[in-house]
């Protein structure tokens, strides 16, 4: 989910969702709440999401190991184990 500056409808920050198909199969009767799995500016500690904190968590996704791994993992939503030798972007 975008957060978004109403003024400048500039991109503040972006929150990933997920939701526990596990957990939920089992609790048929209350409502569904979903985790927030993580949000954008912090998972990747920056201070805002301007082309240069893009540009600066492109290098880091390519230059560090931890950080191309958190990368890919949030790309396929947290499932499965991540391979960076397979799966390194080039960026």
């Amino acid at each position: 989910m975008y957060e978004i500056d109403s003024e400048t409808n500039q991109i503040v920050d972006y929150k990933q969702y997920r939701l526990n198909l596990t957990k939920w199969n089992e609790n048929t009767t209350g409502p569904i709440e979903w985790d927030l799995a993580y949000s954008f500016l912090e998972e990747y500690g920056l201070n805002d999401t301007s082309y240069q904190s893009l540009d600066s968590l492109a290098d880091r996704i390519r230059d560090d190991n931890s950080t191309a791994e958190t990368y890919i993992s949030n790309f396929h939503t947290g499932v499965g184990e991540v391979n960076t030798t397979e799966s390194k972007l080039n960026v």
